[in-house]
């Protein structure tokens, strides 16, 4: 990884973090808002990936080589995202491509350096479309413009940990009520959720059983919410979730 981000430094002086398996162009068009077809799919997801391995690496390895390519990759990121604090309006658009659980290695890279920096950027991958509803106690998990499952759980993840790190009042609203439509609304009993990784209307749930009911990967996701919960309040019912979702 550090010698593919050392080439691509060489090739572009300017971008120094970027790592990627491709071009910065499929960002460029990205952070226009205008999707990263065809040259990729949703290319902040495996950002998100990569920089949470490295944040392992670092702080359960202790490798320094890890921390200085995962702040370097967050200094990019930062200087690549800037714009959305003069033009809202594109950068909510550009969040409408999925974009991983980016909010929630830059607030856990935060919760360890203690740079403000790290705090900023994280606080940018917020898409209100989705957040402020939840906010406010509006189940919308269905009114997304693309109701994908492990679209929005990632994000969820990330204001738990926003709310660990900053006692931010709203992002505990986010995650309580978010986990409270998910269990009421949007899950089988078995404990699992969606299908097709999509949420469908609340407690409809009957008309859309099919072979991809409840993916373990939007069920995982679920697991590390429901942690959160029984962590941040005590939750008995979120750890009486985590274990009929992990037994299923």
């Amino acid at each position: 990884l550090a010698r593919v981000m050392d080439a691509w430094t060489a090739k572009y002086p300017d971008r120094d973090g970027y790592l990627f398996p491709y071009d910065p162009l499929v960002f460029d068009q990205l952070l226009r808002g205008e999707g990263a077809q065809p040259y990729y799919s949703v290319p902040f997801y495996p950002l998100h990936k990569l920089m949470a391995g490295l944040l392992d690496q670092w702080t359960h390895a202790g490798s320094a080589q890890a921390r200085d390519l995962v702040e370097r990759m967050a200094a990019w990121v930062a200087d690549a995202t800037a714009f959305a604090d003069d033009d809202d309006e594109l950068w909510q658009t550009v969040l409408l491509t999925e974009w991983g659980g980016m909010n929630d290695v830059l607030f856990g890279l935060f919760a360890v350096t203690g740079d403000a920096a790290h705090l900023r950027t994280a606080r940018r991958f917020d898409a209100r479309c989705f957040t402020g509803p939840l906010a406010a106690g509006v189940d919308d998990l269905a009114d997304q413009p693309f109701p994908h499952a492990n679209f929005h759980l990632p994000e969820v993840v990330g204001s738990a940990r926003a709310f660990e790190v900053t006692g931010n009042a709203t992002d505990a609203a986010v995650v309580r009520n978010f986990y409270a439509a998910l269990r009421a609304n949007h899950s089988f009993a078995t404990g699992g959720s969606s299908s097709g990784e999509c949420w469908q209307r609340p407690r409809d749930l009957g008309a859309f059983l099919s072979p991809e009911t409840q993916e373990s990967c939007t069920t995982y996701n679920a697991l590390k919410i429901a942690r959160h919960r029984f962590v941040q309040a005590g939750d008995v019912a979120a750890a009486d979730d985590y274990e009929r979702m992990l037994l299923n």
